[in-house]
Order: C-alpha cells, then structure tokens, then sequence
C-alpha cells in the first residue's frame, strides 16, 4: 500500500517496478516497459495501463500490441457443441467479471439474416477447469455479459445474452478464471430463435419460449403456440400461460386442463406458508409461476431445472446437504429461485445464525449480498433498550452467538420475576443470587436441565426440530464450543443393539447418548451419624459421542440392558439449526420383544417376534 520508489504509483498492477503481487522490489527498470512509457506502442489511441486494456495487462508489462490485429476468431454460427483448448491459445484479453485469467479461445457467431435471435445461451458444463465466458460486439469491442461460476458443476459458466438482430456478430471468449490454469474446454450454445426467424436446416435450432417450428408457405418458421397465441383455444375462460392451468409453459402446445387440478390452481394453501395459488397481480404464493405449476414450493425444491442450466434444486435425496449435482444458483432448499440471488433475497440462513434476509441484522436491504454480522447478544450494547446487555443477562439471548437481542412476546421463567417453581428464589442473577435452576435469563424453566420431564421420543423412531434459540445445557465428551442442544428420552424397555443418528441435518451436530439426564451418577448425602459411610465415586452416564460420522452428521451406537436413555442433539462449536434425528434397535435372538417393544425395534434378521410360553412373553425366534 507504500509507493516505495516515489514515482506516484503503487504496488502491482500499478507501478512499472512491480512485476506480480510477490516481487520484493518497486524500482522502475529502464527503459519502462511498453506499458508505463507514455507512447502509443500500438497505434490504436490507447496508451499504457490501464487505458489501453486489452493490449496491457499490468504497467510492467513490456508487450502493448492490438491482439485484435493478430487473432483471428474461429467462426461457430449454426454449431450447438464446441471444444477447444486454449493451451494452444494466447493470453491477451480479461474479463469484467474476474480479475483473473490466462490464454483464452476466441469464438465468432453471426446472426443470419433470417435468423433473429430472442436470446442466446452459452454453457462450458463438462469442462474440468474453472471457466470464464464472457461476449463483446466486436473483437476490442463493448463486453455485453460475462459469467465466471453460474454454471451447474463448479467453476463453469452459464451465460444467457437477450435479443440479437440480424447482422450482429458476437465475438464469444472462453478464457480460464484463474492464472495457470486452462486446458481443453466444452461449449453449448443453445440460440433461441425469434418470431418468423427461419428455423429449417442446416443447423441446431430452437424457437425461443412461446414459440414452436411450423411449416408454412414460406418454409419453416418460428410461430406462436395455442399456449402463447391470446386465444382461449379450450374457452375455459383463461387465456394461455401462465393463467391457463392447460398450459405447462408457453410452449405448450395444448390448452387442455389436467383432470388433477394442479396444485396452484386448487385453491388450496398446500405448503401452509399463508398463501395461496398463482395470481398474476403478484399476491399469490411465490413458489407458483402458473396456475399449472403442480408446487407451491420454492423452485429450489420442485424438481424442475427451472433456468434451463442442465442442473436442478438444492437437495433432491432430502438429506439435508447440498447433492453434488445440484444448481449453484440453489443457497438452500427454500432458495426461491434457481438464479443467484443476493444473499439477503434468496430465502436462506447463509451465515446460519438462525434468521433470514431483512429479518438478518447483517442485511442492509435486499440487494445486500452478505448477511454476516456480529453477533448482538455479545456485542457488549444493549440493543433492544431493556436495560439489560448480551447473554446470560439479556432474556433476548439463548447464547453468546444469538443473532439478535430481542425479547420474546412473553418473557421466559428465568426473568418474568415470578417464583415458578416455588423454591424461594426467582429469576437468573449474574451474581449467582437468583434461582439455581436458571442458566440465563432466557432459559424458559426454573428447574434444572435435568430436574423436568423431558419430551419422549415419537412412536416412529424419528424426529425432527430445531436447537436455534434453546440453551446450552449439556455437553458430551466429544463435544467443543457452547453450541445448543434438545434432549430426549427414549424408552426401550428390552435389551436391544441401539443406533441412533441426525442424518438430513443441516448443520455441524454432535449426538450422545446417556443412561442419565445427567452426565454423572449422584452419589447419596452421607449420614452424619455413620461412623463408617460406604464410599461412593461419581461415575459417568455417557454410553456413546460421536461428532460427524456421515460428512457433518452424526450416529452413536451401543449394547442398551433396557429401560429409559436419553439423547441430546447437540452442535459442534457453536453450530445449531434443524435436525433430524432417528434411532432404531435391533432386538437378539432368545430376547423379550413384547409386549411392550416400540415399532422401531425390531428382532435381529432371520427371527421373529412369536410367542414363547416357556419365558411367559414374547421373543425373537427362528420361525420354523
């Protein structure tokens, strides 16, 4: 950041002394290099870096020629499928939309004089280097898009221009998004042809949406389908896409209703978010972009490649986790749109602190592309004005990480003033003066974590929830950080092998397992009056811990003797967010499997649950 050599300019790329960003010295050589010597090396009215871009790429370099003099473009018109390799390429152009590059491919498409364009995409899915696309109106020309990572695998490209008139020619640019990278790469140009382009061979063709190719006196040509015509061909009352629920998508080629209504058209509030169905004026459910569409959902979870980029939703096997193959314009399932949206209008915890885009005190508005703040609950400012500051003090605060300290509607046991558990003390004192049982004045139970009832497990074996806004209680021997957790109790009254796992949750969880809510046994007050009390040493509940076993997930196991355990699902550091949770049970050959068995344990494979009258109750045996 120094002009170190006081010639007026500093640090690469700036100053002709700087060769890259790591070399130690800043002295100007002499002569300067072509592009810091004041001279129009190349004749093309630019001089020197940074006017003259696309001959200099930094002020030391000694190289000011007009690539667009030497290199000529391979011409691609008519073509859906491309390779190259831009190893056999030179390095002379940059893109706007990555600092970075290396050699890069220039390609030509025309636009035919009887085939004008609605749009035009183009897509390096396949190549295996970190691609960037972008498209100029001439060589040297105005740049009109450029994409670095839209695509759908990792660091390629997806760019889509909008209408094309006859005549124009794009000069295309497939160029390597980081330096010393590049190689051989794939290009799909998928054009979209306009209203009464010529859409017959020669050449891979498509009529744009709305569009189909039909035959006519004329030859083959884009014309409107019945589903974009402004007739209500099925007089149904509703006229084409997206109003008629016939209509998939404007191409559609029919106006004929399903039997099924579909699901935004039904009438029905169907993912119970408040809103109901399509309506064009906009106040219907958002997840609907026509009456036919069959999900009220987001189209991050619809199944649907809804930006034609060859890759679809967030989490198609529903684990909870990012599919390999999933869209990148996809932040999480609820995301709304495959598009990248900024990170403050996409539907998403991005920084995982439990609230979402405006509700987020880290965005700004919904342009805002980083949702990150520092946490309020340990900022030291007492941010909703109640007198009290950050966690444990604040009733706003579950923990130090809480987003936002703000004050739930009714105020939590531990700070509503009122003595609920009628043991003579009330509320959570820093000083230690207040009820025991409160950890924080947000915790919601004067008792302590172990002295309630704590929530059973469901009949199924699984469940499902969230640790965002609850306490930290617990703590398992695999476990770092003061990260929340749910506690559960399970009850399996047989001797059974015990799995349990959060598979499908969507954050860094721990699991543990105890034959205690607490994590030690107690031991009995001694009698003062025993002259000779029998020892007793507390010993630890935990029957298993375990971090991430399946990527960030977690699964515990171990030898049950019968009766209640308890799970905890807990996070890693400071992680939380939703989970999954399910637990299963293996029951042995020759053990009790009845009455009294819940539906998820089950007898070991090859045996049954039959009745044994010799025990007096059911067992797994071998069938005969």
């Amino acid at each position: 950041g120094a002009d170190n050599d006081g010639d007026g300019l500093t640090d690469f790329p700036n100053d002709p002394g700087c060769a890259d960003r790591v070399d130690p010295d800043e002295a100007d050589p002499d002569p300067l290099p072509q592009c810091a010597n004041g001279e129009d090396d190349d004749e093309d009215g630019n001089i020197d870096y940074p006017l003259d871009a696309d001959s200099c790429f930094f002020a030391a370099d000694d190289t000011e020629d007009d690539p667009c003099s030497r290199r000529e473009a391979v011409e691609i018109t008519g073509l859906r499928d491309v390779r190259g390799n831009t190893n056999e390429e030179s390095d002379d152009f940059r893109a706007s939309c990555s600092p970075f590059g290396d050699r890069e491919s220039l390609l030509l498409w025309r636009v035919a004089e009887d085939r004008p364009l609605a749009g035009i995409t183009f897509s390096t899915r396949g190549t295996n280097f970190d691609t960037v696309v972008y498209v100029r109106d001439a060589c040297g020309g105005e740049e009109l898009g450029c994409d670095d990572d839209s695509g759908p695998d990792f660091g390629t490209s997806f760019l889509t221009l909008g209408a094309q008139a006859p005549g124009t020619e794009l000069f295309i640019f497939v160029d390597a998004g980081f330096t010393g990278s590049g190689g051989i790469w794939r290009l799909r140009v998928i054009p979209q042809l306009a209203e009464g382009a010529n859409c017959a061979a020669p050449g891979t063709w498509t009529c744009a949406e709305g569009l189909e190719c039909r035959d006519g006196a004329g030859g083959a040509t884009c014309q409107r389908t019945i589903c974009a015509n402004g007739v209500d061909d099925d007089e149904d009352g509703l006229v084409d896409w997206p109003l008629d629920p016939g209509c998939v998508t404007p191409s559609d080629s029919d106006e004929a209703d399903p039997e099924l209504v579909p699901q935004c058209f039904n009438g029905v509030d169907d993912d119970e978010d408040g809103l109901i169905d399509f309506d064009a004026a906009g106040g219907g459910d958002p997840g609907c972009s026509a009456t036919a569409d069959d999900f009220e959902g987001p189209d991050c979870a619809d199944g649907i490649d809804n930006n034609g980029n060859g890759a679809a939703d967030y989490d198609r096997d529903g684990d909870g986790v990012r599919d390999p193959a999933s869209d990148r314009g996809c932040a999480c399932a609820a995301d709304p749109s495959e598009d990248i949206q900024p990170q403050c209008n996409d539907g998403c915890d991005n920084d995982r602190d439990g609230v979402i885009d405006l509700e987020d005190p880290g965005c700004d508005d919904a342009e805002d592309d980083n949702e990150f703040h520092f946490p309020e609950c340990i900022d030291r400012i007492d941010n909703d004005g109640d007198g009290l500051v950050d966690y444990p003090n604040d009733p706003g605060c579950t923990n130090e990480d809480d987003p936002v300290e703000r004050n739930p509607d009714v105020l939590p046991a531990c700070a509503d003033g009122v003595d609920n558990d009628e043991d003579g003390r009330i509320d959570f004192a820093v000083d230690g003066t207040g009820d025991d049982g409160c950890l924080a004045a947000a915790d919601d139970d004067e008792n302590g974590p172990c002295d309630g009832e704590l929530p059973a497990l469901p009949p199924d074996g699984s469940a499902r929830g969230t640790t965002t806004g609850r306490l930290n209680e617990h703590r398992g021997s695999c476990t770092v950080g003061d990260a929340p957790e749910v506690a559960w109790r399970v009850s399996l009254p047989y001797p059974a092998f015990v799995r349990a796992n959060t598979f499908g949750s969507v954050y860094d969880t721990a699991l543990y397992a105890r034959n205690q809510c607490a994590p030690e046994t107690a031991c009995p007050v001694p009698d003062p009056e025993d002259p000779d009390p029998e020892p007793c040493a507390p010993e630890p509940t935990e029957l298993d811990c375990n971090d991430d076993t399946d990527g960030l997930q977690s699964e515990v196991v171990f030898d049950w003797p019968g009766g209640d355990f308890f799970l905890f699902v807990d996070g890693f550091g400071d992680g939380f967010g939703d989970y999954q949770l399910a637990v299963t049970a293996i029951l042995p050959l020759g053990g009790q499997c009845g009455p009294d068995a819940p539906e998820w344990a089950l007898c070991e494979a090859g045996t049954a649950c039959l009745a044994d009258e010799a025990a007096g109750f059911p067992t797994c045996q071998r069938p005969e």
